[in-house]
Formats: structure tokens, C-alpha cells, sequence
């Protein structure tokens, strides 16, 4: 009798309670589907493991209680604290299993990758001698190409001032044994008067078989390389005055590539070296970053946690936390302080390893319209109508009646590809204008890139034009 008005009691408290709490508004439902798809730290795995069975098994164990066998052990709260202490050792137990589960697959996966990708048969380091023109300074780990073989390919090693800052693979170079390798590269050439020609020219290189048909996963690894050390030769003359540590660290960025498909090297106490083969991006070069384009997270939860930044480079440390998908990048270089350009790199590099996606910077002066993925955007007129703007739009729909932020609409849609944005292009109709605004604004440059130019503001800038009075606007 006691067990089953126990029971009775306990189901009626559940039920009430669960059923106002959805009528109150609580998204319990659709946060327990989203839970599911998270990828939860190990620490948080075992915390809500934990946490979870020793709550059920406090509860399972009260069943006993209501029993009239008088037994010692059924004394309130004998038998919550053992069923508790049963539960959580249970929860430790099936998270501890998760997460071996977890480790073994990662390492299953990576194993399966490594087998796949084509080992780095060499790392060169070739420079431009004031004296002697191009030469090899440095062949990591062994010696592959003598002085003769290496006149036949020095002029896309060490090419022209145009070819600097692009990557060049030379796909067919045979050493002095017959075999043949690709040797991919990314010249640099940094201007400062204290070089003998003002000029230093460097290039780091590294070699794959010729038959490798996915080398092409380790261009941004030689963009990335070339990228640090231009900036440690701008900030120590790393390369050129103290070029003794850099076989040292070829070497080791060689190892870690080849026997684990990553390489985390400390250079000084400012450089830590992050080189990381990416299987998912064959050939995809990084997209084309502007100071106006608004970064915003695609991982669930965002890698904005401690836990995730901690394993960062300083700079992502420093920006991650401000990404939120409002600011654009001159707003979150404003915010930490740094170079606008150090910032863009670094979100591109976020971007091309899906970490975040971009954006265009939102106004309500903006227009957009439904793509070809979402009919239903065609089929109603009213929802998104072409040349409406988004000011006029949310007058119109009035979205926040409806419990609809504009902002995060229209984000979701651009992120799915269903909504884009149309760019606006001024177009001066005096010919006779000599204002430099005037010039610029011919209809091939955007707002966003005329803002670029003129450092200000896109809104402050549509402003200034539209009063003006001798501009139209081209959207496409």
C-alpha cells in the first residue's frame, strides 16, 4: 500500500511539474534533442555521467524504504546514500567506457588516415645568396638534391618578384638516383633596406613522391610555414641571422607530420608552430577575408570554453571569445588590440578547418533575397520580397511580434545557404565629378570594400552617399 501510493505520488509530482514547466515556455523537449548532438568534453562526459546515476540511483534506492522487512539498511538515508554511491560508480563506469570508445576510434581514424597520406619525403630550404643566386641552405632529413639538380627547378624555388606570396608546385623533378618527386612551395620575399639587395627571398619546400595523388592536403601546411617564419624573420631575423635552430626545427616539423599528421613546436616564448594535416579540405584554397565580414561559429558547443581555448595559439585565444556573430573583424581587432591583418589570417585559418563560417556584416539597409534552396521563399511574396530592404521588411513583418530575432533569421539563412545578401554598388552620375568618392564609385566596387578604403563605417558610409544625392545604387 505505502510502495504504491509512493509510486502514485511520485508519477502525479513529475508529471505536473514537467507539464507546467513546458507551459511556462522551459524548451525542454528541443534541448534534450540538441543534447544529444553535442560533443561534450571528456571532463563534462564524466561530471553529467556522474552526476546522473548517482541522482537515479539516490531515487531508485528510496523504493526500499516504504518495505516493512525492518532492516537496518532500510533507515532513511541509508539506502539513498548506497544507491547514490552505486550509481555514480555505475556513471563513472559507462562514461570511462565513452570515452575509451572515443579514444580508440579517434586513434582508429587517425591511423586510417596516416596510411592514406603521403609521406613527406623532404623539407628544403632554399634562399636567395647575394652573391651566388638561388641555393639550398638546408635538406631535412637527408640529402636529396645536389647543386646541378637543383639549377634544373631553382626559378620556381626562388622565382620572380610576381610569383612571391603563391603557391607553386613543381610536379616533376628527378634527382640524380632517377626518382621523381613534386616539390611544393611558397616563395616569400620580405623588402627592408638592411638586406644586401633589400630584399630577402626565402622559400620552404616541401617534397612528396610524384605518384601522390592527395599532396594537395599539404599546400596550406607550406603557406602556414612560410607565413611563421616571415614573421619571426620580421620580429628576430630568425632566418637570417640565426639560422642554426632551423634545421632543428625542420626536422621536428617533419617527424610530427609524418608519424602523426601534426606538430605543436615552441620556437621562442612568443612563436609556438601549429602545423596540422586537414583530410577534409583537398585542394580548397582559404577564402577571401575583409575587415567587414562577420565571423560566427559552426561547432556545437562553439570552441569558446576554456577548455578550448586553452589549446589554442595566442592569437585565437584572444579572439575566439569576442566572435559572436555580430562583430565584424575590424570591430574584434578594436576589441583585442591587434592589427586587423594578424586578425584576418587568423579567422581565415579558423575558416578553412570549419570552425566558423563568414558572413556579411548585417544593416538594416541591406537587401536579401531567397535562393533556389528554399522555394517557399518564391512561392511567398511577402516573406522576402527583391529591392526590400530590411528595415522596410521588419516594419512590414514586425518579426519580434513573433518571438523572431531579424538578426539570427537572417544568419541562419545565409549559414544554409537559402537567404543572400545583396551587395550594393554606388554609381556616380556626374562624369564630371572630381571628388575621389566619385571616382571610386564606377559600379565595380562594393560598399563594403568602398568602406575599406575610406576606414569607415558601411552604415555611416550608405549614409553620406545616399544625402549626397548624385549616387544611385546597383544591388546584385
Amino acid at each position: 500500500m505505502k510502495l504504491s501510493r509512493a509510486i502514485s505520488y511520485t508519477a502525479l509530482g513529475v508529471t505536473v511539474i514537467y507539464v507546467t514547466a513546458i507551459l511556462l515556455g522551459a524548451p525542454l523537449l528541443s534541448a534534450l534533442r540538441s543534447s544529444k548532438f553535442r560533443q561534450l568534453s571528456d571532463k563534462c562526459l564524466l561530471a553529467r555521467q556522474l552526476s546522473l546515476g548517482g541522482l537515479f540511483g539516490a531515487w531508485f534506492g528510496a523504493f526500499v524504504i516504504p518495505f516493512d522487512w525492518d532492516r537496518w539498511w532500510q533507515r532513511w538515508p541509508i539506502p539513498c546514500v548506497f544507491g547514490a554511491v552505486v550509481g555514480g560508480i555505475l556513471g563513472c563506469l559507462t562514461s570511462s567506457y565513452k570515452i575509451l570508445f572515443s579514444y580508440l576510434e579517434k586513434q582508429r581514424k587517425l591511423e586510417k588516415f596516416l596510411i592514406n597520406v603521403p609521406k613527406l619525403k623532404a623539407i628544403i630550404f632554399a634562399e636567395f645568396d647575394a652573391d651566388k643566386g638561388p641555393v639550398i641552405r638546408i635538406q631535412i632529413p637527408d640529402f636529396l638534391f645536389d647543386a646541378k639538380r637543383f639549377d634544373t627547378f631553382s626559378n620556381a624555388v626562388i622565382p620572380k618578384p610576381e610569383l612571391f606570396h603563391r603557391l607553386i608546385k613543381v610536379n616533376h623533378v628527378e634527382n640524380s638516383d632517377g626518382k621523381v618527386y613534386k616539390v611544393i612551395g611558397h616563395p616569400v620575399g620580405i623588402e627592408s633596406d638592411s638586406y644586401a639587395r633589400g630584399r630577402y627571398i626565402f622559400n620552404v619546400c616541401f617534397v612528396v613522391d610524384k605518384n601522390s595523388q592527395i599532396d594537395c592536403m599539404y599546400e596550406p601546411m607550406v603557406q602556414k610555414c612560410a607565413a611563421y617564419l616571415t614573421q619571426m624573420e620580421k620580429d628576430t631575423r630568425f632566418l637570417s641571422q640565426s639560422q642554426s635552430k632551423l634545421p632543428d626545427l625542420l626536422l621536428e616539423i617533419f617527424k610530427g607530420l609524418n608519424e602523426h599528421g601534426e606538430c605543436k613546436i615552441p620556437v621562442t616564448d612568443q612563436t609556438t608552430i601549429y602545423l596540422k594535416l586537414c583530410p577534409s579540405f583537398h585542394g580548397i584554397e582559404p577564402p577571401k577575408v575583409e575587415p567587414y565580414m562577420v565571423p560566427m561559429f559552426t561547432q556545437i558547443p562553439p570552441p569558446n570554453t576554456p577548455n578550448h581555448i586553452s589549446k589554442m595559439d595566442v592569437l585565437s585565444q584572444k579572439i575566439c571569445p569576442k566572435v559572436d556573430g555580430v562583430c565584424c573583424i575590424k570591430e574584434i581587432a578594436m576589441l583585442v588590440q591587434i592589427d586587423t591583418d594578424l586578425v584576418m589570417r587568423c579567422v581565415r585559418n579558423l575558416h578553412f578547418y570549419g570552425c566558423l563560417t563568414l558572413i556579411p556584416l548585417f544593416m538594416y539597409a541591406n537587401t536579401y533575397v531567397a535562393t533556389e534552396q528554399l522555394h517557399d521563399f518564391y512561392m511567398n511574396t511577402d516573406l522576402i520580397k527583391t529591392g526590400m530592404t530590411m528595415k522596410d521588411w521588419c516594419e512590414r513583418m514586425s518579426p519580434r511580434q513573433y518571438n523572431v530575432d531579424e538578426r539570427r533569421a537572417i544568419q541562419f539563412g545565409i549559414c544554409h545557404g537559402f537567404v543572400r545578401k545583396l551587395c550594393i554598388y554606388p554609381v556616380s552620375l556626374k562624369k564630371c565629378d572630381m571628388r575621389r568618392i566619385a571616382k571610386l564609385c564606377d559600379g565595380t566596387r562594393s560598399l563594403e570594400d568602398l568602406a575599406v578604403i575610406f576606414a569607415i563605417s558601411p552604415v555611416r558610409l550608405l549614409e553620406a552617399v545616399r544625402d549626397d544625392g548624385n549616387f544611385v545604387f546597383i544591388s546584385k
